[in-house]
């Protein structure tokens, strides 16, 4: 997977509110990937920027896979 080829893949997110008002995000699809913002276009920043951290560390970039044959 390249550098931003999953930037094209839709997730489910999960948006409430705290109870200090504070926005929270779940992404439904990837396990543990949750984050927050004051506002809503912040939340949607930090949403997006999460995926690209979780999906990152999964199929790191550069990364090259190497097979041994015996």
């Amino acid at each position: 997977m390249g550098s931003r080829e999953y930037m094209n893949i839709k997730f489910r997110v999960m948006v409430w509110k705290d109870e200090d008002g504070i926005y929270v995000a779940k992404v439904c699809d990837l396990p543990g990937c949750a984050t927050e913002g004051k506002t809503g276009k912040e939340l949607m920043k930090n949403v997006k920027e999460a995926i690209q951290v979780y999906l990152e560390a999964l199929f790191p970039v550069n990364q090259s896979n190497h097979f041994v044959s015996r």
